[in-house]
């Protein structure tokens, strides 16, 4: 019997799907090349070996004409784990009744959109999911949900890159406010406003503000402006909230 992922793993649940479907493919190709059901069966337990043991004992005649139900075998028991359960329907007119997964989003209902209530049968622990529309259910909420987890990692990733640019932008700018050519070109834009803030005309410009960074270190006179403290505060929060 294969090794189920613990539930709730949900790339874990992926990873071992993706890795069974290529196994048993991988099997019905070499099974193509070979003619008689003996040939086929050593196939299967050769690749059991390779496997590292995880296939020890399973042993199967694959043929182009099997493999597809075999696949369809193991991969309801794969994708049924990440359900919340299953959920055998009663033999109907039509046939012997799926085994359907139940959703564990709303465990009175399956995943393909059935109620349990409107549904004879009863609830399993074991076996295998027969539904192909609860196990595309479960398959496509896998794979979103492993998309998902690979968008928030990529996202962290942008962010703590972020802020280490932003730490070492910071770094240099404080230490750049200290430097010999900061001071002189500070003091040559105090100088021109004759003293007065450039923003209001009434207080004492005391202090320097960037219109941009475009050229911070070696900026143009144009692109500095002369102000008092409490104009500088105002428009460095206008600024910041305009960045959002």
């Amino acid at each position: 019997m294969l090794a189920m992922p613990a539930h709730g793993g949900v790339v874990a649940v992926w990873g071992e799907w993706c890795r069974l479907d290529a196994a048993v493919r991988a099997r019905a190709r070499q099974a193509t090349s070979r003619q008689g059901e003996a040939e086929c069966e050593a196939v299967g337990s050769g690749a059991s070996a390779v496997e590292g043991g995880e296939w020890a004992g399973w042993r199967m005649s694959i043929t182009p004409e099997n493999a597809h139900e075999h696949w369809m075998r193991e991969r309801g028991a794969v994708v049924a784990s990440h359900g919340a359960g299953l959920y055998q329907a009663n033999p109907h007119e039509f046939g012997p009744g799926k085994v359907h997964i139940v959703d564990a989003e709303n465990e009175e209902r399956t995943v393909c959109g059935k109620w349990l209530k409107a549904v004879p049968g009863k609830r399993k622990s074991e076996g295998r999911a027969t539904c192909k529309t609860c196990l595309n259910g479960v398959e496509n909420r896998v794979y979103r949900k492993k998309r998902e987890h690979e968008w928030r990692q990529r996202q962290a990733a942008l962010e703590a890159e972020r802020d280490a640019k932003n730490k070492k932008w910071w770094s240099w700018y404080s230490s750049y406010l200290e430097s010999p050519e900061w001071r002189q070109r500070r003091r040559m834009v105090l100088e021109r406003c004759g003293g007065v803030c450039e923003a209001c005309r009434v207080a004492e410009a005391t202090e320097v503000h960037h219109t941009s960074y475009a050229h911070v270190g070696r900026e143009p006179l144009w692109e500095l402006r002369g102000v008092c403290a409490p104009c500088h505060e105002a428009i460095t929060e206008m600024d910041r909230r305009r960045r959002g």
